[in-house]
């Protein structure tokens, strides 16, 4: 006896994407934002170890400016904390779009 359904689940309307999509659009939006907050990562870790008095000093203010909170920063510092969280804002995109590309496979 076959299956009566309804009319609005037959159509195309409303179809949802495959899985194998999903990953790449993640896959490839993790490597855009990985790929656009590194160099400004990079650079502002230059900066910071410039303004510093020694590599050692710069090192040690670089860690506590990605190492602290980012609501009570401000300048170079607040602007690194913000390039490392994008940098890893898209790896863990890309990783995440890696790992439902795989399940799709």
């Amino acid at each position: 006896m076959p299956r009566i359904r309804p009319e609005f689940e037959t159509g195309s309307r409303g179809a949802l994407m495959s899985l194998a999509t999903a990953g790449r659009l993640l896959t490839r939006a993790g490597v855009v934002v990985a790929l656009t907050a590194a160099p400004l990562a990079l650079v502002t870790f230059l900066l910071v170890l410039a303004d510093a008095p020694s590599v050692s000093t710069g090192l040690d203010s670089a860690i506590a400016a990605t190492g602290g909170p980012l609501a009570t920063g401000g300048g170079v510092g607040w602007l690194l904390h913000v390039a490392v969280l994008g940098v890893l804002a898209g790896t863990w995109l890309l990783g995440a779009g890696l790992v439902v590309t795989g399940l799709a496979d």
